[in-house]
Order: structure tokens, then C-alpha cells, then sequence
């Protein structure tokens, strides 16, 4: 990807990024299909686990977008910044333990259990760590 880049440089940043656009499935998509295939990981089951950070990312989209259009133009920078931040965080935060609550509750449940080094079972995470 580096000498696309380089090439793209000569068209400015926004060309560099397309370039990362294009390019990055491209390369990614070869050693992550060997790997699924390796691990016996359906491509639909992979996507599927992606669903609440595309969700979350969607929400946080449209959130700083409206936060953004609200805010007045006369504020620092730095204030529109932070509230943009914060409103992004909220919203991301709020769809992942309100849509996704159960999902993010055995995340929790797996972390204590690693963080009290008991072995875990994907039983023991599905039903509460016991």
C-alpha cells in the first residue's frame, strides 16, 4: 500500500485516503479468508459479530452530525470539539448497553472471570461465570 500512497500523494490527502479505501479490502481480504477457512469461520458468522459496532457507528454518526449542525459556529473550537467527543461517546456507549445489553453484560461476565483467573468455559460465559 505504501508506493499507492506515495503515487497518491501527488493528488493531496484525499487521495491517499481513497487509496487506503480501495486498497485495504484488497489486501485484507486474502489472508482473512484462509484464516476463517483455517478456523472453520463462516463469513456470515464473522459479519454478524460485527453488528453492534457498525450499529454503535451509525448512532454515533448521526448524533455528532445533529450535535455538530446545533452547536453555534461562534463557540472555540475546542468547546465544539469536546462536545462532539462527548456526544459521539454517549451515543456509542448508550446503543451498545440498551440494543446490545445482554452481548455486553457476558463481555463483562468473561473479563471478571479472566481477571480472577478461573479457566472459562463458553458455558460458564453464557450463563453468568459460575
Amino acid at each position: 500500500m505504501t508506493p499507492a500512497f506515495i503515487v497518491a500523494l501527488r493528488w493531496g490527502p484525499g487521495a491517499v485516503a481513497a487509496s487506503w479505501l480501495i486498497l485495504t479490502p484488497l489486501t485484507l481480504a486474502p489472508p482473512a479468508i484462509v484464516l476463517f477457512r483455517s478456523i472453520r469461520l463462516p463469513l456470515k458468522d464473522y459479519l454478524a459479530t460485527l453488528g453492534p459496532a457498525v450499529c454503535g457507528i451509525a448512532g454515533m454518526i448521526a448524533g455528532v452530525l445533529l450535535v455538530t449542525a446545533l452547536l453555534p459556529k461562534n463557540w472555540p473550537v475546542t468547546l465544539r470539539l469536546g462536545m462532539q467527543v462527548a456526544a459521539g461517546g454517549a451515543i456509542y456507549g448508550g446503543i451498545l448497553l440498551t440494543v446490545y445489553c445482554e452481548r455486553m453484560q457476558r463481555y463483562l461476565r468473561f473479563f471478571r472471570q479472566l481477571r480472577r483467573g478461573r479457566p472459562l468455559t463458553p458455558e460458564a460465559a453464557a450463563s453468568g461465570g459460575a
